[in-house]
Parts: C-alpha cells; sequence; structure tokens
C-alpha cells in the first residue's frame, strides 16, 4: 500500500538555485526527487546538503546533460528500472546565452536604471553564435527532448505533470518580428516544426550579423527567443496530451547566478511557484503561462493579460513602453472569497471588510431573501460588483456543489474561504436574560440557568451539523479552486468555548491533542459519542460539559479539524480564529466588542503572508485561557468584569536598560502593555527590570537579551517574541551611541555657558572620532534599527494596530548636513529607497576613511552620529510608504539628560520618554512616515 502512494518527480538544472530549492520543496512534500545536474560532482554535494536538512532518503542523484540525448535516454532508463513511473519532471535547466558582466549589472540595478528603462544591454552582455547555440540546445530543445524521453513514464502516472521553466523575457512583445510573433500565436497551426523553423532564422540571422534587420531582438536574442518557444511548445505539448497538466512558469525575478545574484526574490519564493504548478489538481490548468506578479520596490512587475498570446503576462516595464489594456489587467489580477453564513453580524461584515480591500467577494447565506437584502445594503454602502450572493446552506451537501460551480464558472478560482457560519445549539428566552443581567443576578450567584437555556437532542445534532460538518463539507467541496489560488487561505471562526479546558472528558482531551493521531475518523468518533451521550442522558457521567454542549464539542472539533487541514495542505494558510465577545444575535448583542472589530481579526488572518502561520488557533483573549467555565453565560460575565485585563498587548524597545529607554518601557508598561526590555549588557538589563518590577510593574516587563548590531541576537528576540506572544504590536528602535568620545566636563561646561546655544562652539575640539567608532555608529543607529525592524515587522503585521517608533535627533536635520547631494537623496521622495540609502552611507564612509569628510559635505563635528540619524528618519518614509497598515514614525525626544550628552540635557527622561509613548500610541488613522519634534510634525 505504501508502495502504491509513492510519488517521483525530476528536476533539471537542479544543483542550485530555483532548481535545489523546487528539489527541497518536493522532497518536502513527500517526493522521492531525482536532483539532476550537468557536473556530477555538484549535483552530489547538492544532494548531500539536501541529506543534511533532514531530507535523507527523499532524494536521489542522476547525471543528466540535457544537450546530450544519451544522458537523457540513461535517465530515463534509471527512472524506469528504480521506480517503474515518475509523476513530475519539471524542465529547469537553463543559461543566458551570454557573458554578463556581473559586477556592472548590480551596479545598473542599485542606479534604478532598470526601472526608468535607461539600461543599454549589449553593454552589460557579450553574445556569440556559439552561445546562442548552446541557449537554443539547452533552454528549448534540451527541455524538449527530456519531456520527450520521460513522457511514456509520465504516462503511467494517475496525475502527471510538467512544469517548464520559462521567464517575463520569453513575451512576445520582447520579439519585434512579426512573423515570428505570427508563428508563436497562430494556434490552430502551431506546430514544433514551425517552432523549428524560427530557431533556424534566428540563428541564421545571427550568423549574418542581422538580427535588428530582421526583426530579432538586439540584445539576449537567444535567450529571449528559447524561452517564447518553450512557452509555445509547452501549449503543443499541452493539446497533445490532454491527461498531463503541462504548463510553463516565470518564477518571478529571484536572485540566481543567471542573473549575478541581482534579483530581488529569494529561491524560496521562486521555488514555491514552480511547486504550486507542479501540484495543481487534476483538472486544473493546462498549457498556460504562470507568472509571479507581485510588485518589487526595485522592479514594478506588471500583469496583463495578452490577447495576442491568450495568456496572462507580465513585464519589468512601463506603461508607456508596452500599453495594455486596463480592463483586462483589471481582470487578471482579481481575487476572490467567499464567506458562508454572512447575511448579518460577523459574516456581513467580514464581507463589507474584505470588499473594501478589492476582493469581489460571495456572501452565502441559508436564506435568500435575507441574503439578497444584505447583498444590496453593501451596494448601497459604495460596494457595487464587489459582492455578489449565492444561496448556501452549509448543512446541506446538495446546496455546497451549485456553489462551487458557480465560482468555478464566474471565476475560475478561489483565494479565500472564511466559514463563519454557525449556531449557539441552544435557545434561550432573550428578554428574561436580559432581565437577569439587569437585577444582578449574575453577581450573587443566583441564576438557574436550566430556566433561561434549552437545549435539545435535535438542536445538539443540527449544532454538529453546521459548526463543524458544514465547515468541513464546504472546505472539501472549495478545496480544489483555491488550489489555483497563488495565496490560498481557510479561516475557520472558532470561539474561546472551544477550548478544551471547557471539556472535562480526557479521552476527547486526549483525541483532540494527540496531534500525530489525529485525524478526521477520531473527530466523528468524539462527536458520535457526543450525541449517543446526549440521547442517552449522561453527558455529565462522561465527561462532556454540562452545558452548550453542543456549541462547545463543535468549536473544538472545529478546532482541530484545522489542524489536520493545515497539515494536509502546507501551501495553504489555514487558522481557526477567535473573533472576540462581539455584539450579534448569538449573545442577544451583550457583547462588548463592535461587529468591525472582530471581523477585523477574521480579515487579519484571511490576509496573512505566504510565510505566516498555519494551523493556528488565535484567540481575542489570550489570558482567558485558565478560566474554566461551563457556560457560555457565566463566561459573559467574566468577560464584562475582566475586560480590560484580558487584551494583552506587546511591545519591545531596544537600548532599554537606562535613559530614554528605560522610561518608554515603564510608561508602556504603565499603559498595560507586557514590554520586552531589551539591552546588550544582559546584567544590566536584568537590574533595570527587576527595578521596574519593584516599582509596581510586577509582570509587566520581561527582559531578553539584544546587540541589534548583531543579527544572531535579533533573530533569537523574535523567535522568543512569537514563541512567548504570537505577535508584536509596538516596537521602539531607541537603541544609539553618539559615535565619538568626547571630554564630559569640558562639554558640561559649554552647556551651562549657553555657547551651544549661540553654536559657538567647534565640538571637533572636545569630541573623538575614528573610523571604528563612526563604523559601529552607523551599525547601531542605522542598521541596528533597520534589521531589529526587519525580523520583527511579520509579527507585527499580526497586530491590529502595528506601530514603530524609530529614536531620531533634531541633529538628524538635512540642515546640519552641507552636501547638496546627500540632501537630494534624502529628499528625492519618489526614488527614495534602502539601497539609495546604503550608497550614501558607504560613501561616507569612504570620505571618512580618506580623510574628505568636509571637502565632500560631510559634517565636520560628530558626522556619523548626524548622518546615521538622517539616514535613520529616511528609512522611517520608506517603511511608511511600504507597509501601509502600519503607523511608523522617528522622534527627536529632546534635550533630555542621558549619556549620551553627559547628562547634560535640559529635560527629565520623563518628557522625553512621554514623547516616544505617544507616538506610539497614536490611533490607526494617525500619521505615518513623519519626523516628530516637541510633539509636532517637523520637515527633515
Amino acid at each position: 500500500m505504501a508502495e502504491a502512494t509513492k510519488r517521483y518527480a525530476v528536476v533539471t538544472g537542479a544543483n542550485k538555485g530555483i532548481g535545489l530549492e523546487t528539489v527541497r520543496q518536493l522532497a518536502s512534500n513527500g517526493f522521492t526527487v531525482v536532483l539532476t545536474a550537468r557536473d556530477e560532482k555538484r549535483g552530489l554535494e547538492a544532494v548531500e546538503k539536501l541529506k543534511e536538512s533532514g531530507l535523507s532518503g527523499q532524494v536521489v542523484f542522476h547525471q543528466l546533460d540535457v544537450a546530450n540525448p544519451t544522458t537523457v535516454a540513461s535517465l530515463a532508463e534509471y527512472i524506469k528500472t528504480q521506480f517503474g513511473k515518475l509523476d513530475i519532471l519539471v524542465n529547469n535547466a537553463g543559461i543566458t546565452g551570454s557573458q554578463v558582466d556581473g559586477d556592472a549589472l548590480k551596479a545598473v540595478a542599485d542606479t534604478g536604471a532598470v526601472e526608468r528603462g535607461e539600461v543599454d544591454w549589449s553593454k552589460l552582455t557579450t553574445e556569440t553564435y556559439e552561445l546562442a547555440e548552446e541557449c537554443l540546445q539547452i533552454n528549448y530543445y534540451g527541455a524538449k527532448r527530456t519531456a520527450e524521453t520521460l513522457i511514456p513514464l509520465l504516462q503511467l502516472s494517475d496525475s502527471p505533470r510538467i512544469v517548464n521553466v520559462s521567464a517575463s523575457l520569453g513575451k512576445l512583445k520582447n520579439i519585434p518580428s512579426d512573423w515570428a510573433k505570427g508563428v508563436f500565436t497562430d494556434a490552430d497551426n502551431l506546430t514544433e516544426e514551425g517552432v523549428g523553423e524560427v530557431l533556424t532564422e534566428l540563428l541564421k540571422a545571427f550568423k549574418e550579423g542581422s538580427l535588428e534587420s530582421k526583426g530579432w531582438p538586439s540584445s539576449l536574442s537567444a535567450y529571449i527567443v528559447s524561452k517564447a518557444a518553450l512557452n509555445a511548445y509547452t501549449r503543443i505539448l499541452a493539446e497533445k496530451y490532454p491527461d498531463i497538466r503541462i504548463n510553463s512558469v516565470c518564477p518571478g525575478f529571484v536572485k540566481t547566478d543567471l542573473n549575478s545574484n541581482a534579483g530581488v526574490l529569494p529561491v524560496e519564493e521562486g521555488g514555491a511557484r514552480v511547486v504550486r504548478t507542479a501540484l495543481l489538481p487534476n483538472d486544473g490548468p493546462s498549457g498556460s503561462f504562470f507568472v509571479q506578479y507581485e510588485v518589487s520596490d526595485r522592479f514594478p512587475i506588471t500583469l496583463y493579460y495578452n490577447p495576442k498570446e491568450g495568456s496572462f503576462c507580465y513585464s519589468h516595464f512601463s506603461q508607456k513602453d508596452d500599453p495594455i489594456n486596463e480592463s483586462a489587467m483589471a481582470e487578471a489580477i482579481k481575487r476572490y472569497a467567499v464567506v458562508t453564513g454572512a447575511n448579518k453580524g460577523i459574516g456581513l461584515e467580514t464581507v463589507r471588510q474584505l470588499a473594501s480591500k478589492g476582493f469581489t467577494v460571495v456572501l452565502t447565506a441559508r436564506d435568500e431573501k435575507r441574503g439578497l437584502e444584505a447583498v444590496e445594503k453593501l451596494k448601497e454602502s459604495g460596494l457595487s460588483g464587489q459582492v455578489v450572493f449565492h444561496q448556501l446552506d452549509v448543512a446541506n451537501p446538495a446546496s455546497l456543489a451549485p456553489l462551487a460551480d458557480f465560482i468555478k464558472t464566474q471565476f475560475g478560482k478561489l483565494d479565500i474561504l472564511v466559514n463563519n457560519a454557525g449556531i449557539g445549539g441552544s435557545t434561550a428566552d432573550p428578554d428574561a436574560f436580559r432581565a437577569v443581567v439587569e437585577s444582578g443576578a449574575f453577581g450573587r450567584g443566583e441564576v438557574d440557568w436550566s430556566k433561561l437555556n434549552t437545549e435539545t437532542y435535535e438542536l445538539a445534532e443540527e449544532c454538529l451539523q453546521i459548526n463543524y460538518y458544514g465547515a468541513k463539507r464546504t472546505a472539501e467541496a472549495l478545496i480544489p479552486l483555491l488550489q489555483s489560488s497563488d495565496s490560498p487561505r481557510i479561516v475557520n471562526v472558532s470561539s474561546f468555548m472551544g477550548k478544551l479546558n471547557n471539556i472535562p472528558s480526557g479521552w476527547a482531551k486526549g483525541v483532540f491533542t494527540d496531534a500525530e493521531n489525529l485525524t478526521e475518523e477520531r473527530l466523528d468518533e468524539v462527536l458520535t459519542e457526543l450525541l449517543k451521550d446526549f440521547k442517552e442522558g449522561s453527558l455529565e457521567s462522561k465527561g462532556f460539559p454540562s452545558s452548550l454542549s453542543a456549541y462547545i464539542v463543535s468549536k473544538a472539533a472545529l478546532n482541530a479539524y484545522t489542524r489536520i487541514l493545515a497539515k494536509k495542505y502546507p501551501t495553504f494558510r489555514i487558522n481557526s480564529v477567535c473573533p472576540g465577545f462581539v455584539k450579534t444575535d448569538i449573545n442577544y448583542n451583550i457583547g462588548v466588542l463592535p461587529v468591525e472589530e472582530g471581523s477585523a481579526k477574521v480579515v487579519k488572518l484571511a490576509l496573512v503572508p505566504n510565510d505566516g502561520p498555519s494551523g493556528s488557533f488565535f484567540v481575542q483573549y489570550e489570558s482567558l485561557s485558565h478560566l474554566h467555565c461551563l457556560s457560555l453565560f457565566l463566561l459573559i460575565i467574566f468577560v464584562l468584569c475582566i475586560w480590560c485585563f484580558c487584551f494583552s498587548r506587546y511591545a519591545v524597545v531596544t537600548g532599554a536598560n537606562k535613559g530614554i529607554g528605560l522610561e518608554t518601557v515603564r510608561q508602556l508598561a504603565s499603559n498595560g502593555f507586557t514590554v520586552v526590555l531589551t539591552a546588550r549588557d544582559e546584567k544590566r538589563g536584568l537590574e533595570a527590570a527587576e527595578k521596574l518590577e519593584e516599582s509596581g510593574l510586577s509582570g509587566q516587563v520581561v527582559f531578553h537579551q539584544l546587540d541589534v548590531a548583531n543579527p544572531a541576537t535579533v533573530a533569537s528576540l523574535a523567535e522568543f517574541i512569537k514563541t512567548q506572544f504570537g505577535k508584536l504590536d509596538i516596537l521602539v528602535n531607541n537603541a544609539g551611541i553618539g559615535g565619538a568620545i568626547g571630554d564630559a566636563d569640558a562639554y558640561i561646561a559649554l552647556v551651562k555657558s549657553l555657547e551651544m546655544g549661540r553654536r559657538e562652539v567647534d565640538l571637533s575640539k572636545l569630541m573623538t572620532e575614528t573610523y571604528e567608532l563612526t563604523e559601529e555608529c552607523l551599525q547601531i543607529n542605522y542598521y541596528g534599527a533597520k534589521r531589529t525592524a526587519e525580523a520583527l515587522i511579520p509579527l507585527l503585521q499580526l497586530s491590529d494596530s502595528p506601530r514603530i517608533v524609530n529614536v531620531s535627533s533634531g541633529a538628524g536635520k538635512l540642515n546640519n548636513i552641507p552636501s547638496d547631494w546627500t540632501k537630494g537623496v534624502f529628499t528625492d521622495a519618489e526614488n527614495l529607497t534602502e539601497e539609495r540609502v546604503d550608497e550614501l552611507l558607504t560613501e561616507f564612509l569612504k570620505d571618512f576613511k580618506e580623510g574628505s569628510l568636509e571637502s565632500k559635505g560631510w559634517p565636520s563635528s560628530m558626522p556619523a552620529y548626524i548622518v546615521s540619524k538622517a539616514a535613520l528618519n529616511a528609512y522611517t518614509r520608506i517603511l511608511a510608504k511600504k507597509y501601509l497598515n502600519f503607523r511608523i514614525n522617528s522622534v527627536c525626544p529632546g534635550f533630555v539628560k542621558t549619556d549620551i550628552n553627559c547628562n547634560a540635557g535640559v529635560l527629565p527622561v520623563e518628557e522625553g520618554g512621554a514623547r516616544i509613548v505617544k507616538l506610539a500610541l497614536l490611533p490607526n488613522d494617525g500619521p505615518s512616515g513623519s519626523f516628530f519634534v516637541q510633539y509636532e510634525v517637523s520637515d527633515f
């Protein structure tokens, strides 16, 4: 049986880059993968590397030169003998057909010239006839002969796949020749012979030196045409073998040797694109060209549908270079969501929020009239065209098939499924319930729940059918459509009542917590036992909850099913969430949260990044986990009483063992945050945390060692926060140094004499600055803040109000830097990038080392401090533009008495800390990307 389910894959050109990563991801998905490479030594080293990472037995090596038919035949014989079949072929082997000046390419990429279309590729590449011929032999004919040789083995698979790794440059708009375009786009008459004729003509023109006059690309001609030919061959093969899913894919501009590592995507992302295409369902597309279409800062990538080519494509070029049909482009990037039980409450609000973010949302409801009314209401609010209705009763399998068929026909895929439909499994007298609340009987413990709450076997059975089985059958019906998305998400709306401490039964808990043996069949067994005990009247004696038993167990089962699904579909992000105690019909509208807040939690999970969590249960009220409540209504009162203490929020402050950092920790902790106090010196950090605990902040402050100049400690901090808290709400980048050694007494004397106020002081006579101190200053003040932010942003993205505050200084204002070039870089908002800031800092260090600071327009005193703070202000603007849902600002806390100014400042730390905390607590519609001085927005 185990042998029958084994699956086999081959990846060509796989000893490095995208090929190697594709092997790793396929092996991680359970495939036995044949890693092939032209160079036997490098191929064996790559296999060894994968085995050491834990993939022993999943990867084997076989030498393959796709340009050599003998080695292709040898590979086929090996697979036939060893495995008897093949399931996936990834044709990844490829070369550029030119010699590239790597350094020059990187330099050009860093200037932004690629974005502006100002690159003369002929100056970066050297192309010869021999290189062009080799390029065609590998990129096109190599893929062709490998496919033809292995197809007989693929035909023995029940789900054969061929993925041809192509490129955006293979788009026909990059080939001027109308004749070549005509051959490639004539679908009715497209043949391998026709493609071969195009390639022969290209080589003939290359040899004659007539590329441009014959309409061929003037640069990278062989590479461009080989990839266009590969896309055409993909269509030919797909038509010839309708039982095989055959597609080509552009993995994106990935950092690989092919582009001298000037790409912008990691190989993990590129490999994921290839693997997603390799794992398409049996009814998935075939003969298509898939592209990675996310926008990159350095290379804006546009996705559009080219009617001539019959596929969605993307370009690194601007619209003025290649006009496109805007409506077709809008169609191409559309994304689709389904929300069940959505005619009111959290479901309706989830639909509204997703539609407001550009999704086309299918609002479903059991009652058609109420569902249509809900859609009308949303349309009237300005969401016309974004929301459509489809009737759905999740308890009725017959209504699921029409929904799936509707989505398949109308949209062709699905990106998000929100399983929201649910009921309480009991009935209650709302008026009596409210009267009890108003009488204060809850507080006195004088409530007879049996008089307020009615549970029957029929209601319990219906509860399980909707809350658990309804979500399960909806997911199963729509997963094939979700598999066609590049970022599939399932969010199961659960409840804190589904936590296992609400189920007394040790057996039921054991089933739900046994991760290794958790299966859908075991969940069915628990639910069957619950209904049996309900019918027999033996719930309490059998360890099931005595009140709201069906609701509690259904939500526990839903959380367990979430974990099962996440394990089964590792490329999905599947999570369950308790949206909080929201005012809805299910609790007679006595909840404490508005639906907007509850739905925001759901939508946040629906939009987690591709590397976000999966198989997790998110609870808004984290500190409720210790409550052993067997009644929803009793729990409601607990929530009402301790609401203010239950909403945990987390902050990190760097460089916080003293001064402004320590005071910022104190004020945030006093505002109810759990604060991670970080410091380079562990002893001083622990002492500072102890000091705060003794002042009455016990339990609010924890310490973690952090040297922002050391990437390893930054990674350790991120892991600590992820493990302990699961998210982060505020990051305060406070760590900083002066970058110089000064005469403290002389400095203090000057401050007291007010000479500094009249700018009559030459600080260079008081300060000693060295190259080492300067370099350290940049590493801590700028790069330290940058690496800390980058490491913690994934955790901040899980917050509903993420904040980053970069502690800067008035010294970082641009009027303190004489250089017009430097000012120009920092003030050019449109072209301001991290790469340009790096370029500036590199130039600064170079001039420092050469002793040419003043002649090059840098500050003569405290140059490292001034420039690092100016760079931090610039980075603040870059980040704010990149993360629009964050509030990211920099702040000058004022001339505060701290060690950095020898305690000669005029403001107490309380005032400086307050300015930082004010920015950390800005409302969600507050400013972002600004520089604050004395509570006011200042220019830079």
